[in-house]
C-alpha cells in the first residue's frame, strides 16, 4: 500500500482507497461476465422504437374497428391506411436511421436525418395514394395517421 500523508492531516491515504491492490467493488466484472455488461445505445434505441411501434399498430387497428362499425368499410381502410403510412414510414425511418452501427457523428447525424425525410416521404405518398389513386375518405385518412403519430408519441413519452 502506498499513501501520501498530508500536512497537519492523520496519517493514512488521503484518497481513501488508492493504490490498495486491485478493484474489488462494484468496479469489479469477471472476465466472463465483462462482454453482457457493455452498453450500445443503438440497440438500446431499437428496441425502443420497436416498443413505440407496437402500441402504434395496436391503436390503429382499434380506431378502424371502430371506423368500420360507425360508419362503414371505406372509413375502416381509411383509417388502416393513414395509420399504416406512419407505421411504415417509422419503421422505414428506424431501418435507415439506426441500421448502420456505430459511426462518426456526422454520418450518423446525416443517417438520422436521412431517415426522417424518408419517413415523411412514405407517409404523404401512401396518403396521397390513399386518397387520389384508392378514393379512400380524406379524413379517416388523417384521423387514422393522427391515431398512429398520438400513439407514436405517447409511447416514446411513456419510457
Amino acid at each position: 500500500m502506498r499513501c501520501t500523508r498530508l500536512p497537519g492531516k492523520p496519517a493514512g491515504c488521503y484518497t481513501f482507497s488508492a493504490f490498495q491492490g486491485r478493484f474489488t467493488g462494484p468496479l469489479a466484472i469477471p472476465a466472463a461476465n465483462r462482454d453482457q455488461r457493455l452498453h450500445d445505445p443503438i440497440q438500446t434505441h431499437r428496441r425502443t422504437l420497436v416498443r413505440a411501434l407496437v402500441p402504434q399498430v395496436a391503436i390503429v387497428a382499434l380506431a378502424a374497428a371502430i371506423a368500420l362499425v360507425a360508419k362503414g368499410g371505406a372509413w375502416s381502410l381509411g383509417v388502416l391506411a393513414g395509420g399504416g403510412a406512419v407505421a411504415a414510414g417509422s419503421w422505414v425511418s428506424a431501418r435507415i436511421g439506426l441500421g448502420g452501427g456505430v459511426a462518426p457523428g456526422a454520418v450518423a447525424l446525416a443517417r438520422i436525418l436521412a431517415g426522417m425525410l424518408a419517413k415523411w416521404i412514405v407517409v404523404a405518398g401512401v396518403l396521397v395514394a390513399a386518397v387520389a389513386v384508392a378514393g379512400l375518405p380524406p379524413v379517416a385518412v388523417l384521423l387514422g395517421a393522427l391515431a398512429a403519430l398520438a400513439a407514436w408519441s405517447v409511447a416514446l413519452a411513456r419510457r
